[in-house]
């Protein structure tokens, strides 16, 4: 009998194929910081002074990428830094769309109400005029009733004088309906504050002149929660602009 054994091949083991070594790369730090501010940046659009976040992730995702791509061997991280940098961009971008959107809403609003103050001026009703700057809340009726009321009490009627004292405000009054005013510029507005500039502009003899006013108007949450109403803070005038100043005119 024939031995099955005899006729196999012997076993041979081959030597396992040699594995190369992987070399370590190490994650980019400034990428990982990008992202982290990249998606705090999203703050700024409750707060416009927090943009600053949407800046630094930018930074750090473009000093990122620049490292990478300089070093591509040792360092990764590549869609870190890209990822902070599209989110930067957006976040930022929202920021400034809703701080622009939000100005430009708060400007029409303001207007109609500076112009009824000027208004009231040019109409000779300067009591009325100094009623809006009352908290709406407690704003009295702009009625011919007013004027009674400013003058039956001593401190009230002190206000009342020291008001129509304003340059800008006897100017208004002297003036009345020959003064024609309009909207000129912004120059501060705050969450509910905003300071703008009117010109006023009339004739002198055939001569067309104007005057500035800054009126500075705030915006009040009435008592429901809901509806706001306007106030005027302060009034300051006459003045010259930087853009009208002459070498002539004063400091």
């Amino acid at each position: 009998m024939t031995d099955h054994n005899d006729n196999k091949a012997p076993v041979r083991f081959t030597a396992a194929p040699e594995v190369e070594d992987t070399e370590y790369q190490a994650l980019s730090g400034l990428a990982v910081i990008g992202f982290l501010f990249g998606l705090a940046s999203c703050v700024a659009l409750v707060h416009p002074g927090l943009a600053f976040l949407a800046g630094a992730a930018l930074l750090c995702g473009v000093a990122a990428l620049i490292r990478i791509a300089g070093n591509p061997s040792d360092i990764v991280g590549r869609g870190w830094a890209v990822a902070a940098i599209m989110l930067a961009v957006f976040w930022g971008s929202a920021a400034i769309a809703k701080e622009v959107t939000y100005r430009q809403l708060l400007e029409a609003e303001a207007q109609p109400f500076a112009m009824l103050w000027f208004d009231l001026l040019k109409n000779g009703a300067p009591e009325k005029a100094l009623e809006l700057q009352t908290n709406p809340s407690r704003r009295s009726k702009l009625d011919s009733t007013l004027l009674d009321y400013y003058l039956d009490d001593e401190h009230r009627y002190e206000s009342l004088s020291g008001f129509v004292n304003g340059p800008e405000v006897r100017a208004l009054l002297k003036l009345g309906r020959d003064a024609t005013v309009r909207y000129y510029d912004t120059e501060y507005v705050g969450p509910t504050e905003i300071s703008q500039v009117y010109a006023v502009t009339y004739d002198d003899e055939g001569t067309k002149k104007s005057f500035f006013v800054v009126l500075t108007l705030k915006k009040h949450i009435l008592a429901d929660g809901q509806n706001v109403a306007w106030a005027i803070q302060s009034n300051h005038g006459p003045f010259v602009p930087e853009a009208f100043k002459t070498a002539d005119d004063p400091a």
